[in-house]
């Protein structure tokens, strides 16, 4: 998770002492995760990434003071990666549909403690409805439930407006509690992306 202080951002686009390395070292880990969700090549993730910073400190006279950080990274790495990966808009479409980008790794409900059996039980059917949504609204799922980001951030992030970040999160859940019989979906969500959160 990144948590970083609109301050470090602010001293690192005057150019203080240290802000750029605290900048780096508070992120990094945050984004390496975030990136890997979107290919399997680690090295193109920290290729991306390093290249984000040299950019940032490239640039940083030019960058807004008022920004969310984490949303802001999360954006520019998303687009850096997709760019390396696919240059075309339709390639890009087959990248975010790809199985191995379903961002199942925040779904384990084996890592959650959970005493009740039935509850375990609806917690992993969920883990296997998520699988099989469509890309795009599996990776809603995760930047509004896991990231915690709000629908303004999500949409900056994927390139689509809020209304389309909302709607794909209501269809998502909606896909899910009539797959699930209209089980409470939302409480569950919040348990498995918050398990993996804590990961």
């Amino acid at each position: 998770m990144i948590a970083i202080e609109i301050g470090v951002w602010k001293n690192f686009i005057a150019g203080r002492d240290g802000a750029f390395k605290t900048l780096y070292d508070r992120c990094v880990d945050g984004l390496f995760a975030f990136g890997c969700h979107y290919t399997p090549d680690e090295e193109l993730v920290k290729d991306s990434i390093h290249d984000l910073f040299v950019d940032l400190y490239r640039y940083r006279t030019q960058l807004s003071h008022e920004v969310n950080v984490k949303a802001y990274l999360f954006s520019a790495l998303r687009r850096r990666i997709l760019n390396s990966v696919s240059k075309t808009k339709q390639q890009e479409e087959r990248i975010a549909d790809h199985p191995d980008n379903d961002f199942h790794a925040v779904w384990d409900a084996e890592t959650i403690l959970i005493q009740d059996e039935e509850q375990a039980h609806a917690l992993a059917c969920l883990r296997n409805e998520i699988r099989n949504l469509p890309g795009k609204q599996k990776e809603v799922l995760y930047l509004r439930f896991t990231s915690e980001l709000e629908y303004e951030q999500v949409a900056a992030i994927m390139g689509i407006s809020p209304a389309s970040a909302r709607t794909l999160v209501y269809r998502a859940i909606k896909t899910l509690r009539n797959n699930m019989n209209r089980v409470s979906v939302s409480p569950l969500l919040w348990m498995i992306f918050q398990s993996g959160h804590k990961k």
